[in-house]
């Protein structure tokens, strides 16, 4: 498998279809190959991300993580598909890629597991300029929260931190500031 990889890694990564690629990946997570070829196979994936769907990127975890889904890959992923630059990647492309990070993020918010870094790390991926819209972050991040009740009110402010308000749709940039100011407000009373 990574002589096919260093082979396919030589070609233009546009000639592979993306099906492809990722079927080789699904394979190679459950063997052991080298760091090297598992990045060349990543690059070539994350070059063409705009192409995934989202069940693409519904990987289970690694045996012994405790959250759902290979949230790390995704993010490895996501560093190959910007790794020239935002400003490199056609805006379709990158419209394209975001749409697919918000279902995205909405499927692992409610994972018991998912730690609120790994959750922030997921919002704030890609560049404020490759969302219309963070209404689908907004809704995400209130799952997040619900589901992690437990969280600490430091935790709580900073998973919201990862909102944009000036992209949110003004009822619920509203609902954000009462949600922002609730959070700040029982912070200075604890204090």
């Amino acid at each position: 498998m990574e002589t096919v990889i260093e082979m396919l890694h030589l070609l233009d990564f546009s000639c592979i279809s993306f099906k492809t690629l990722f079927g080789m990946l699904r394979i190679t997570l459950n063997l052991k190959i080298s760091k090297c070829s598992r990045n060349k196979l990543e690059s070539m994936i994350g070059f063409q991300l705009d192409q995934a769907t989202l069940d693409n990127l519904l990987l289970p975890s690694p045996v012994g993580s405790s959250y759902l889904y290979d949230v790390n890959l995704l993010l490895r992923l996501l560093k190959s598909f910007i790794s020239k630059g935002a400003c490199c990647v056609p805006l379709t492309r990158l419209r394209k890629v975001a749409s697919l990070m918000d279902l995205y993020i909405a499927e692992v918010a409610p994972d018991p597991c998912l730690k609120p870094s790994k959750f922030l790390a997921l919002v704030r991926s890609l560049p404020e300029s490759a969302r219309d819209s963070y209404d689908a972050i907004y809704h995400a991040t209130v799952m997040y929260l619900e589901v992690h009740s437990g969280l600490s009110e430091e935790e709580k402010m900073e998973v919201c931190s990862g909102l944009s308000s000036r992209s949110c749709h003004p009822r619920l940039v509203a609902t954000l500031l009462v949600t922002k100011s609730s959070l700040q407000n029982l912070l200075d009373k604890l204090s």
